[in-house]
């Protein structure tokens, strides 16, 4: 899946076909349910998750996504072991969405719009 992953991003750095982005999030969300709790994987696929909703979030700007990033990140720290060598990327990836947010949020709590046209 992690491959497959990559190689949709590419294609839509190139096309722009949202529709791939859509992809990967559902594929990523029907393997996590597949999974049990404790599975040593589901940190690299909560990981993945986040991610992916990140670039969605900076396609659409859809305020949605960018919270629901922030929540599968959130949960990656929290399963993730204090020596594994995601720990900094993920805390890192949680930071910028968190700022991110908080710049993008305006009084009323609506988003301004997509990072990218």
């Amino acid at each position: 899946m992690e491959e497959l992953g990559h190689m949709m991003m590419m294609r839509l750095d190139v096309t722009l076909d949202h529709s791939d982005v859509d992809e990967l999030v559902s594929g990523w969300e029907q393997a996590l349910n597949d999974l049990p709790e404790d599975d040593p994987g589901r940190v690299a696929k909560l990981s993945s998750l986040g991610a992916d909703l990140l670039i969605r979030h900076a396609r659409t700007g859809a305020l949605e996504d960018l919270d629901r990033s922030i929540a599968f990140t959130r949960e990656a720290l929290r399963v993730i072991p204090d020596d594994h060598p995601y720990g900094e990327g993920l805390q890192h990836n949680l930071n910028v969405a968190v700022e991110l947010r908080s710049q993008l949020v305006e009084g009323d709590g609506q988003a301004r719009g997509p990072a990218v046209p």
